[in-house]
C-alpha cells in the first residue's frame, strides 16, 4: 500500500483508493481562498498554518512558504492525473496567474537611481535606510523604512534629483566648497610619546647629534602622519575638486558622478537634503518644492 507521506498533501489512501483527506483538504482549499481572495503571500500563509496548529507531516507542525507554494503548483487539486479535485480549475489557473505575476515584478532589476541609492540614502531623524515603492503617476516613491519614524515625508524620483543635482551643480560651480576646515593636529600614540620623549633627551645633551635629533623627528612626524587621517582627507579633496572642475552643468541627474564621488546623503523632516562626499566633507541644501 502506498504510504501516505508519497501522495500529495491533501490525500490519503483509503482502501486502496485516493481520497480526500478531510483536515489536509481543509487547509488546501483554505490557501487557495487566502492566496486569491486577500493576496496573502507564501509566508503569511505558512505563519497562520503553523499558528492554527495545522499538521504538514504527521508530526511536524511548522510550515514555510516552500510548502505553501508547493500545494499552489501542484495541478493534482484541480482533478488532474485521477486524483478527487479539492479546488476548481478557474482557482488553480487564477493562483497560478497572480503567482507568475509576482515571480515576474521580482525579477525585474531595480532602476538605475534605486541601484545608486543603494546604501547611500538614508532619513536624516532616525538614521534609517530609505525604500523605494512603484507609482504609476510619479515612477517611484521614497520613504523611510522605519515605520515608527515620524518624517512622515515621502518623495518622488524627480524629486530626489532634481535636488542632488542642484547640490552637484553648486560644486561644479566652485569646487573650492570641498574644503575641509583645517583643524590642529594633535596625535598621541605610545610610539609618538617615545619619540618625543627621546627628541627632548637628545636636546637637553651637550654633545648634540644633530644628524639623530633630526632622524627623531622625521620618525615622529611619520607617526603622526600616519595615525591622521588629515592626509587621506586633503587627497581625497583634490581629486574631488579636479573631477567637478571639469564638469560642466548639469543638466539633468548624473548618476555616475553622484556614485563616483558620495559617500552618503540624507533627508530631513524639512526637506533638507544632507550630502556627504567621500572626502567627508558635508554639504546641506533645502529642497523642500514637490514634497508631500
Amino acid at each position: 500500500m502506498q504510504k501516505h507521506r508519497y501522495i500529495p498533501f491533501g490525500y490519503k489512501i483509503c482502501n486502496g483508493e485516493t481520497v480526500p483527506h478531510e483536515q489536509e483538504a481543509e487547509a488546501v482549499r483554505m490557501i487557495f481562498q487566502k492566496y486569491l481572495r486577500e493576496s496573502l503571500s507564501c509566508q503569511a500563509l505558512a505563519d497562520l498554518l503553523t499558528a492554527q496548529g495545522v499538521p504538514y507531516r504527521e508530526k511536524s507542525f511548522v510550515w514555510n512558504k516552500s510548502m505553501v507554494k508547493r500545494i499552489l503548483d501542484t495541478p493534482k487539486y484541480m482533478g488532474a492525473d485521477g486524483y478527487p479535485q479539492l479546488v476548481s480549475e478557474a482557482e488553480f489557473q487564477q493562483a497560478h496567474a497572480i503567482k507568475a505575476v509576482k515571480y515576474t515584478r521580482r525579477a525585474v532589476p531595480p532602476s538605475p537611481l534605486a541601484a545608486a541609492m543603494k546604501n547611500r540614502l538614508s532619513c536624516h531623524e532616525c538614521g534609517s535606510g530609505y525604500g523605494r515603492r512603484l507609482d504609476n503617476r510619479y515612477g517611484g516613491k521614497w520613504h523611510c523604512k522605519n515605520q515608527d519614524c515620524k518624517t512622515e515625508i515621502r518623495i518622488t524620483d524627480a524629486w530626489l534629483q532634481d535636488g542632488l543635482t542642484a547640490m552637484m551643480n553648486r560644486v561644479i560651480a566652485d569646487p573650492a566648497e570641498l574644503e575641509m576646515e583645517k583643524t590642529p593636529s594633535n596625535v598621541h600614540t605610545l610610539e609618538v610619546t617615545k619619540l618625543n620623549n627621546e627628541i627632548n633627551r637628545e636636546l637637553d645633551k651637550k654633545d648634540l647629534n644633530e644628524d639623530y635629533v633630526k632622524a627623531l623627528i622625521m620618525g615622529c612626524a611619520a607617526e603622526k602622519y600616519a595615525n591622521c587621517a588629515e592626509g587621506d582627507t586633503q587627497y581625497l579633496t583634490e581629486i574631488l575638486a579636479r573631477e567637478f572642475d571639469r564638469q560642466d552643468p548639469l543638466t539633468e541627474f548624473d548618476i555616475e558622478l553622484f556614485t563616483r564621488t558620495v559617500e552618503k546623503a540624507s533627508i530631513a523632516k524639512d526637506g533638507t537634503i544632507h550630502v556627504r562626499f567621500i572626502n567627508q566633507k558635508t554639504m546641506s541644501r533645502l529642497n523642500n518644492e514637490g514634497k508631500e
